[in-house]
């Protein structure tokens, strides 16, 4: 791409009536269609791309999950399908129109009451620092109402203080806003999407986070001042899905890739991106380690077109490390790989050095699972044996059980269980079948345990699926010690029609505390459910048009990736997501307990 994206911005400005609508549907049918009315594909849908606005799409076309379409357009093919796509920005309803900043300022010392994804090092998502209990959550309320422009989705865990929230957005805006109110103490600009959790350091000084462009950033906690940056990127397609761990001075950053995407164009020699994982140093930011999930690729064979196909691929890490100090090890789960030949870390847990990224040891759930987006379009790169796409995207568990025994728990998309032993190199303590399974989940984004009990969210959404097993979705709860079940909430579809406003089922990550398990569902439903029976304590749906802080217009939608999570009196939520079809959304909950 030639222009940089404010000349091109202001081009979609001064030339929006300069080409007919019918170029750029044309633009939208040839580049476009394939993927974003295909609904096996994790695209956003049309209707949610008519939602982004200019600014957003023209993000997303340059810098963010469809730049390697955008590469392959002229100036004028990207003006008009952006424009045919968002015909006028004052049609726009995700623009912002105060920015609310705080009049006050944000505290020096800052304890934390959620950091990154699992809330420690051993991915729990448990929370301790909470004053919500069962007795008093049906005191919880709306305290106020946070919108994001340019934006169809939420997912970036947020990072919760004493007084601040730090989160991202799919416009690459990172916000430090006060807990107490919503003002905003701070703004960044990153250079592309910001996905995954942010994650205060050591010393509680500076945040860090990445970006869908596989940059790495720190910045100062209080001015949100930029530290560094870093691109860890040794591919073209690569990207950061996961969140990053930090220990001892180094962060642990999971990588995946959109070659999975780009496997459908014909013309592309799928697939040469390795899965893996790097190590920095969080004070400069210095490479430590890079370990893959795959050797080196070699060309295999030719395509049904003639292009060169490479392998063995893939196998990417889109979960958060799991750190486990006793041992000096670190755990990921992997996925499947892209191409032919698989190998014997894809579907796996690996147990990594910490100091040098060497494997010590794995355990692969899933052999020969080898599928790239072609098996649900034009079938030309997909593998011949493919499938069946179903990977380890919920972080491992380290729990230490009440008995004094370590047990690696793993959840996967086919809806199984594993509980693996530390102590003996990933030795099968147990395994489960806990839902159907699916290439939305099953167990999706991820599960959360106390030291006795772990609790299992299941999609398990209705679909064209060959599958034996019977769809189990909702919240289960199986002891840690052997896998037994304690009791399940069922959360079938609550209306007929094909739609995700239907399904009550569990993608996103659960958290708890205390007597308590807190689920976000995908037509949009906080439940905040009791972990000693499964009744239901509380509920409320985002799937509904806010109020918000920063009069920036916003509604709820699914709740997918990061899930609700209690810190301090407050529980705080992200709501919609515009993967599959789901409902979008653009907005930032916080509740608040009466005091």
């Amino acid at each position: 791409m030639k222009y940089t994206s404010l000349l091109l911005l202001i081009n979609l400005f001064y030339t929006s009536n300069l080409y007919p609508e019918e170029f750029g549907e044309k633009i939208y049918q040839d580049s476009c269609a394939n993927c974003h009315e295909n609904e096996l594909l994790r695209a956003p849908n049309f209707a949610a791309l008519k939602l982004i606005g200019k600014e957003g799409l023209l993000n997303s076309l340059t810098n963010g999950s469809m730049q390697e379409v955008g590469n392959t357009l002229k100036e004028e093919e990207l003006i008009a399908v952006i424009n045919f796509l968002s015909p006028t920005e004052k049609n726009n309803s995700r623009s912002s129109t105060n920015q609310n900043f705080c009049e006050y300022t944000q505290k020096n010392n800052r304890e934390s009451l959620w950091n990154g994804w699992g809330n420690d090092k051993n991915n729990s998502r448990f929370q301790k620092k909470t004053s919500i209990t069962k007795e008093n959550v049906n005191k919880l309320n709306l305290s106020w109402a946070f919108g994001f422009e340019d934006s169809v989705r939420v997912r970036s865990q947020p990072l919760i203080t004493s007084d601040t929230i730090y989160i991202g957005t799919q416009s690459g805006k990172v916000y430090a806003l006060s807990l107490s109110d919503g003002c905003i103490f701070w703004s960044f600009r990153a250079k592309a999407e910001v996905r995954g959790a942010v994650l205060l350091s050591e010393d509680k000084k500076s945040i860090f986070f990445s970006d869908f462009e596989a940059n790495i950033y720190r910045l100062d906690a209080i001015t949100g001042k930029e530290i560094w940056i870093k691109n860890i990127s040794d591919h073209h397609a690569a990207t950061i899905t996961g969140s990053m761990a930090i220990y001892n001075g180094n962060l642990f950053i999971p990588l995946s890739s959109t070659e999975i995407i780009n496997a459908i164009d014909p013309n592309y020699e799928c697939c040469t991106f390795r899965g893996g994982v790097i190590a920095l140093d969080s004070d400069e930011g210095n490479l430590l380690w890079r370990m893959y999930t795959v050797p080196e690729p070699k060309k295999t064979i030719k395509n049904s077109k003639g292009t060169e196909m490479w392998g063995p691929s893939g196998a990417p890490v889109w979960s958060t490390p799991t750190i486990d100090t006793k041992r000096q090890l670190l755990y990921i789960g992997v996925g499947q790989n892209y191409s032919h030949p698989a190998n014997d870390l894809s579907d796996a847990v690996l147990a990594v050095k910490l100091s040098s990224g060497e494997i010590v040891w794995h355990y692969q759930t899933i052999k020969e699972d080898v599928w790239n987006a072609a098996c649900v379009t034009n079938k030309v790169n997909c593998p011949g044996q493919y499938g069946p796409d179903m990977d380890i995207g919920a972080s491992v568990i380290l729990v230490n059980h009440k008995d004094g025994n370590d047990v690696l728990l793993v959840g996967q998309k086919s809806g199984m269980v594993y509980a693996l032993d530390p102590e003996s190199a990933g030795a099968v303590l147990w395994k489960k079948r806990i839902g159907r399974g699916g290439k939305k989940g099953g167990i999706h984004w991820g599960m959360t345990a106390d030291t006795e009990n772990l609790y299992v969210p299941i999609a398990d959404i209705p679909e064209k699926i060959n599958i034996e097993h019977p769809p189990q979705p909702g919240i289960h709860s199986v002891t840690i010690k052997d896998g037994q079940k304690k009791w399940y909430k069922p959360a079938p579809p609550i209306c007929l029609s094909e739609e995700f406003k239907c399904y009550a089922s569990y993608s996103a990550a659960a958290s708890s505390a205390e007597d308590m398990v807190i689920v976000g569902s995908m037509n949009g439903t906080i439940e905040i459910i009791s972990s000693y029976d499964g009744e239901l304590l509380w509920s409320y749906n985002t799937a509904k048009e806010f109020q918000t802080i920063n009069n920036t217009p916003a509604n709820g939608g699914s709740i997918d990736s990061d899930g609700p999570i209690l810190a301090g009196k407050h529980l705080v939520v992200t709501s919609g997501y515009d993967i599959y079809g789901q409902i979008t959304g653009n907005v930032l909950l916080v509740f608040s307990s009466e005091e």
